[in-house]
């Protein structure tokens, strides 16, 4: 292929307005990214200046701080997840842009005035800002059908590989002078992306907004609607014990590193920016581009959990420092699981729920984050200890491939036992629907993926029952195109 050509194809991909609206998208999910993942180098060494290098008591304090923030977030993003079912998405992208804000501008001012308590409140209270992904990924089954939905997630995974090493790589460029540094420019980038938010990103819902039940408002509840099947249960419980277990391996990186090989920050700054270039090329390419076509979503997922289970046992057996690259690069295949995992749930919904849907879905991420900090440091701390007589430091990612396993054999179960047929658009020929003789001519604007509301249904439900309908009635019923809008 020429560069004529390739030109040709990208200028045609981008020609559909849904395509142009995810591209958008992804670069608003990389600013955000690129802001957040600055703050993640920097914590711990400001922690440390605020407790005047006292290491013990800088660990305990941010073990605290990690479990509060997850679990301001678990209670608050099936909220807000819910709300922009009805009031829309772009609303609570700002907000959670904002609340990014606030946190980075917390962290400058405890770092210039050694205030711990500034930390604390604007730290905490920017778990609400989490919920941006959640809403990325609303955004996202709006405007897909269910067949190419995990494709298109997974394009956020491309966007946060990216960020992950923009905001480590600036901050080892510019921290050893000061933090103000990087953080005033991650500031600066979360501005910018509200700005790029308001402007350029368009809204995805243009139908009638459904009603807020307030008992979504209740966490826990949310998590009933996954109760939808035997298939969504099997799948949502596989979901989770995969999450649960990458996020241990994530909390035990670092110290693991450091008392098995002696790892410095650079070594683990590299290893983050390892990790980035393996989200962008999994996500980005691999699902997209090999596993998708060659081999479908559920083939996809049994293939990256073996591969998974295969990382972990590895990495806990690791004995030199060189071996954990191209163990980390085994997870080229594995990261494509948990975006394909949330494309198949989601199928099972409509798109006024998938807001609520990705929002209890980050719901049970969140969950894992409050599991699995102090536990995998627990289990570690002990099998290094001399209260054992074997000391077993890779433990935890011997504990992970075990939960990979359980996971694993539920999502084959639910594919072997418990397929469902995926929800379409009705068959239904426009130009042949009654009003008053007359058939109706010409077809819907093209707007977004969302079925029809529950008030359009009530409004053509009343009109039937009448036999006479209204001229609200002879209004076109979206469906599903080809290309993922309605």
């Amino acid at each position: 292929m020429g560069l004529g050509d390739m030109k040709n194809r990208i200028v045609n991909h981008y020609r559909d307005r849904r395509n142009r609206q995810i591209a958008l998208l992804m670069w608003a999910v990389f600013l955000n990214v690129w802001a957040f993942a600055t703050t993640i180098p920097i914590m711990s060494p400001l922690i440390i200046r605020l407790v005047d290098g006292d290491i013990e008591k800088a660990g305990f304090y941010y073990g605290i701080l990690q479990t509060c923030q997850a679990i301001v977030t678990f209670f608050a993003v099936p909220i807000i997840g819910a709300l922009s079912d009805v009031y829309k998405r772009r609303p609570f992208f700002q907000f959670a842009l904002a609340t990014l804000m606030i946190n980075i501008v917390g962290m400058i001012i405890a770092y210039e005035t050694k205030s711990m308590t500034v930390l604390f409140i604007t730290f905490i209270g920017s778990g609400v800002g989490s919920i941006f992904t959640a809403i990325a990924s609303a955004y996202i089954a709006d405007l897909t059908t269910p067949e190419t939905r995990s494709k298109y997630l997974g394009m956020i995974g491309l966007a946060f590989g990216a960020g992950f090493i923009a905001g480590p790589g600036m901050v080892a460029a510019s921290g050893g002078v000061s933090y103000s540094i990087p953080l005033g420019i991650a500031l600066g980038l979360v501005i910018i992306n509200m700005v790029y938010v308001y402007f350029l990103i368009p809204e995805s819902l243009d139908v009638a907004k459904p009603r807020f039940n307030y008992k979504k408002a209740i966490p826990l509840h949310s998590f009933a609607m996954l109760r939808e099947s035997a298939y969504t249960i099997l799948l949502s419980a596989s979901f989770f014990l995969f999450t649960l277990a990458d996020q241990g391996q994530i909390d035990i990186y670092a110290i693991y590193g450091s008392y098995r090989f002696g790892w410095t920050v650079t070594d683990i700054g590299a290893v983050m920016v390892l990790v980035g270039v393996t989200y962008m090329i999994s996500q980005g390419i691999i699902l997209r581009w090999v596993i998708r076509p060659l081999l479908g979503d559920r083939r996809g997922v049994i293939l990256g959990m073996g591969v998974e289970i295969l990382q972990a046992v590895l990495f806990g057996l690791l004995n030199a420092a060189w071996q954990v690259w191209p163990v980390t690069l085994l997870r080229l295949v594995s990261l494509v699981v948990s975006p394909i995992l949330q494309g198949l749930i989601s199928q099972r919904y409509p798109s006024e729920r998938q807001g609520e849907l990705m929002g209890t879905l980050r719901a049970i991420h969140t969950l894992a984050d409050i599991i699995t900090p102090f536990t995998v440091t627990s289990i570690f701390s002990y099998y290094i200890s001399d209260q054992v007589s074997t000391k077993v430091p890779g433990v935890v990612f011997f504990i992970a491939a075990g939960l990979y396993t359980l996971s694993l054999i539920l999502a084959v179960v639910a594919f072997t036992r418990f397929l469902p047929p995926t929800i379409a658009a009705p068959d239904i020929n426009l130009t042949e629907l009654p009003g008053n003789g007359e058939s109706v001519e010409g077809s819907p604007e093209i707007t977004t993926g969302r079925l029809t509301s529950p008030t359009q249904r009530k409004k053509k439900a009343a009109a039937a029952t009448s036999g006479s309908p209204s001229a609200a009635t002879l209004e076109p019923l979206p469906v599903l195109m080809d290309n993922g809008t309605a």
